[in-house]
């Protein structure tokens, strides 16, 4: 078995394996981090260990999310960091990037999500979303049929925000989800990430104190419930970035959930989310996926090495991948991490839903995680 040495910055080394009854198949060799970096170690805003239980409004009701979607972890793209996330947005960048997954090969790989990120919609406070003309000339219902033509499926951000304004001060969704809905519907969307960044005082309508989005479960329901009948049927992912030990309950509403904040192009955040996630990996089933944000293969600030590791974590921990880069400015190298063919199989597998896991070590030595087959 091959060895090599990822690490510049005091990782360990971690050795990926998938274990058989006759041989020891190594996927990927790559670097992490010990796993009790401080980073909410404690319920945001408090001195509560993560550990603590919560109370999340037993009485809620709650509305499942489908069952014809979201059983495995989507594959796809989103154009936040590959367009400096709204500015430069267009029709044209959607369906450039769908193209490139036929060019690329990553349809073939088993990628099927383009997704459009915030700010498509004009900024103004009504009961309906508008397409931004200027970004979306055709409309929404055109771009999701030329994404459809290629086979491939088409997802859209939008945010709870109380109703008020999300944190680029366009027009959030609390009050208007069935109508939101119901426009989804009408324009063929496939995908729903839902989020939340602020939200009116006097929405308070259970008692959880542990985190800045305290009616999170709430919100993150009554979506659930307008949405439960769309044709097509919407994968559903919710945005509030680990806050509520969203993990315990997230599988009640949707399908994934984010695990931290938003990702950076860094090293450092690639270590931190791998640390974060795998105490947390239990939660991780069959249309329930702890979501580690978008990829950063192709943006700039990892070696080669790093984002094989990158990409490896994010499959063997059975996250959503996203590629958030340029795909007109992917490397071949960079091609050929994201759509490693063993890796993809592992993460899209229909028969087995559990993650690779680890098992105690002593301090200093190397994390070996295995899956056995």
């Amino acid at each position: 078995m091959r060895r090599s040495s990822f690490d510049r910055t005091g990782g360990v080394s971690v050795l990926f394996c998938c274990v058989t009854k006759t041989n020891l198949l190594c996927l990927h060799n790559f670097v992490c981090v010990p796993s009790d970096i401080p980073y909410f170690q404690s319920l945001p805003g408090t001195n509560i260990p993560l550990s603590s239980p919560i109370h999340l409004a037993v009485g809620t009701p709650t509305t499942p999310p489908s069952k014809a979607v979201g059983k495995l972890p989507a594959l796809g793209w989103v154009h936040c960091r590959a367009h400096n996330r709204a500015l430069y947005i267009s029709e044209e960048k959607i369906l450039a990037a769908a193209r490139s997954f036929v060019s690329l090969g990553l349809r073939e790989a088993g990628y099927e999500y383009v997704n459009i990120g915030a700010c498509l919609f004009l900024p103004l406070f009504g009961h309906e979303q508008i397409p931004d003309p200027v970004k979306f000339s055709n409309g929404i219902k055109a771009v999701v049929d030329d994404v459809h033509s290629l086979d491939l499926k088409i997802g859209i951000y939008r945010r709870v925000d109380a109703g008020t304004e999300t944190c680029a001060r366009y027009p959030g969704s609390l009050g208007y989800e069935a109508i939101d809905a119901a426009t989804w519907a009408s324009w063929d969307i496939d995908y729903l990430k839902y989020g939340n960044t602020t939200r009116m005082t006097d929405y308070r309508t259970t008692t959880n104190d542990l985190s800045r989005n305290d009616d999170c479960l709430i919100w993150g329901s009554i979506a659930s419930a307008a949405i439960a009948d769309n044709d097509p049927p919407m994968q559903y992912v919710l945005c509030i970035w680990r806050d509520a030990r969203v993990w315990t309950w997230g599988a009640r509403v949707g399908h994934s959930w984010r695990m931290a904040g938003d990702s950076t192009p860094t090293w450092e955040y690639i270590k931190l989310i791998m640390s974060i996630n795998v105490a947390h990996l239990s939660s991780v089933d069959f249309f329930s996926h702890n979501g580690m944000d978008m990829m950063e293969v192709g943006n700039g600030n990892l070696t080669i090495e790093e984002e094989r590791t990158h990409f490896a974590v994010w499959a063997f921990m059975k996250s959503l991948v996203l590629l958030g880069t340029d795909l007109a400015a992917i490397s071949p190298e960079e091609v050929e991490i994201v759509t490693n063919a063993e890796l993809i199989a592992f993460l899209q597998d229909t028969t087995e839903a559990n993650p690779a896991s680890h098992s105690s070590i002593p301090a200093g030595r190397p994390r070996v995680y295995t899956y056995s087959l």
